[in-house]
């Protein structure tokens, strides 16, 4: 029904991101699915394409938007009919046939050939007295291709780090079915690097590469090239990957361990490529040079990082090159757009790679300890001050706090690298808003990102309300429910700016609102220091009670060693109201 109620089908379709509502439509519609293609960047769009096992036609779009000749083979009669609408225009380039794959005749050849998702339900769609279908599959695919063919196979790690972390295995949505080897038989069966490179081997296939998609094969956003992970804990390779890694069978998920601690760590041991989530391989039929020239692959790289949760504007491709001094390259996959959105500009350049640490990992690590909220109160006050040090724009707001510049949005923990010596280095700074902002707001980006990415992580007792009030009271000592408003209001902005709707925050920010709205707030502290004011102090509590009641306060109490019954007047006046209150003695 959704592709018969738009007109624009593309992969980067804004009417079909829009229909994005939950797991499966974001599986089915996003352009993150063909991100696994899109890497190698391929030039040469005059080859034929085979796609054994094409879904709902997600990658058969991109094929045929991309090359000039595609067949795609399904064998469910809905699902055909489905890609055949999801390609309606492309009637010239996409052919669908819906059968069952080991029921085809290789009667033709192709330049490349994709199982994607495909492989790991061969057991189940098998004919004959089949032994090893996951074998014959490939072996099928081999005959597919001509002399000098290429095929792409995507595909789940059953040793996945998300598994051994505590996710449900992706197809039966049991906990730690595929790290114990599938021990319930006919459900669909996934592999480790060992396996199906001993399977691709014995099919034939003279060359194998392996790439790293992360958090997987379906929704990748970062790739890694396997051929350079001599390379990786050098790069600090982990900083690229974010976790906690989802849970395709469950919106919640148990999370038994800091997954990017112990990616730091499979790097550090050069394990990476046997415990990644899943694998990306190119499997080579006859000379690779003369496959890679045919296709002309682009394969030079590190790792490749998509952005595509924005306006089209802003998508972006970043890649890490590892030739001579390692260097960082971006591109917008769209550049006859403006760079921009009305107040929001976004800037790139190419840079040098700056190696170090994200400051992620600090909170990461500083999290076992029982001082937490003392590490971000001073991280976030060191923050603060680099921030003005960089982008003091010579001006404050109406209340007393600093403006900064726009183009310090985007100076957040998680784009600063730190180095061997601590050394703060801020890294792709890619926002610039047009206007100046307090730099209140830029804290309080930061506190929201820090919590609602990695809240799962973190050694907190109190919610996102209790942690906003205590770091902002400790950097700022006037900070109040209006200062918060404004920052949400702030963050209402850029997100609209930045964002495709389909992937805004916005709701959970203003539930969020909402409930720092329920909470004491105090735009004044009343202190009143005492000694011996038994006469006289109940009736002035009681008159500030009674006449203070437009701005939200607090009464502070300073006893100065009283040695009459001042502090109990005090407690037993302030505990029949709801004026909050300190004691100190």
């Amino acid at each position: 029904n959704i592709l018969k109620e738009v007109r624009d089908k593309s992969v980067f379709s804004n009417e079909l991101r829009s229909k994005i509502k939950d797991w499966a439509s974001l599986y089915h519609l996003s352009p993150d699915r063909s991100n696994i293609l899109r890497c190698f960047g391929f030039k040469n769009r005059n080859i034929k394409i085979l796609e054994l096992g094409a879904g709902c036609g997600a990658i058969t779009r991109y094929l045929g938007e991309n090359f000039t000749s595609v067949y795609a083979v399904e064998g469910d009669v809905n699902r055909g009919r489905i890609i055949r609408l999801r390609c309606s225009e492309l009637d010239n380039v996409v052919k669908v046939f819906v059968t069952n794959i080991f029921d085809l005749e290789p009667e033709e050849t192709f330049d490349m050939v994709l199982l994607i998702g495909v492989l790991e339900y061969s057991n189940l769609y098998a004919t004959g007295n089949n032994l090893n279908p996951p074998l014959k599959l490939l072996e099928f695919a081999y005959n597919f291709l001509k002399d000098n063919g290429l095929l792409v196979l995507a595909i789940e790690n059953k040793l996945g780090i998300k598994y051994l972390s505590g996710a449900r295995e992706d197809h039966t949505g049991k906990l730690f079915e595929g790290i114990q080897g599938y021990p319930r038989r006919n459900t669909p069966t996934t592999l480790s690097k060992k396996e199906l490179s001993e399977l691709l081997e014995k099919a034939g296939f003279a060359d194998i590469e392996f790439y790293l998609p992360f958090p997987d094969y379906k929704l990748p956003s970062v790739i890694l090239n396997n051929k350079y992970s001599s390379l990786f804990a050098e790069y600090n390779i982990y900083n690229w990957i974010e976790t906690p890694f989802p849970d395709r069978v469950s919106n919640s998920r148990t999370l038994l361990f800091n997954e990017s601690l112990f990616l730091r760590e499979l790097v550090r041991a050069n394990l990476l490529d046997e415990l990644a989530n899943s694998f990306l391989v190119l499997a080579y039929k006859g000379d690779k040079d003369s496959v890679c020239h045919n296709l002309e692959l682009d394969r030079d790289w590190v790792v490749k990082k998509y952005s595509t949760n924005r306006l089209p504007n802003f998508i972006k491709e970043v890649t890490l090159i590892p030739e001579g001094p390692p260097k960082i390259m971006n591109k917008r996959l769209f550049p006859d757009t403006p760079p921009y959105n009305g107040d929001l500009k976004i800037n790139l350049k190419d840079t040098p790679y700056v190696i170090g640490e994200l400051l992620t990992y600090k909170f990461f690590e500083q999290a076992f300890n029982d001082n937490f909220m003392d590490f971000v109160i001073k991280t976030m006050e060191q923050l603060k001050n680099l921030a003005l040090s960089l982008f003091y724009a010579g001006s404050s707001d109406q209340e007393g706090y600093p403006l900064l510049r726009g183009k310090s949005i985007d100076l957040t923990f998680f784009n600063i690298i730190v180095d061997t010596e601590g050394n703060w280095h801020p890294i792709d700074l890619e926002w610039e808003i047009r206007f100046d902002i307090p730099i209140d707001y830029l804290i309080f980006r930061n506190l929201y990102a820090l919590f609602a990415r990695y809240r799962a992580y973190l050694n907190l007792n109190i919610n996102f309300n209790e942690l906003i009030t205590k770091v902002m009271r400790e950097l700022f000592f006037n900070y109040n429910l209006q200062r918060i408003n404004k920052s949400l209001e702030l963050e209402k902005i850029f997100e609209n700016l930045v964002l495709h709707p389909a992937y805004s925050s916005l709701e959970e920010v203003y539930k969020i609102k909402d409930n720092i709205e329920k909470l004491n707030y105090h735009s004044a502290s009343i202190i009143i220091v005492t000694y011996n004011s038994s006469s006289t102090i109940e009736g002035c509590l009681n008159s500030i009670i009674q006449n203070t009641s437009k701005i939200p306060y607090e009464i502070i109490i300073i006893d100065n060693n009283s040695r009459d019954n001042t502090v109990a007047i005090c407690r037993e006046v302030l505990s029949r109201s709801s004026v909050p209150y300190k004691v100190i003695e």
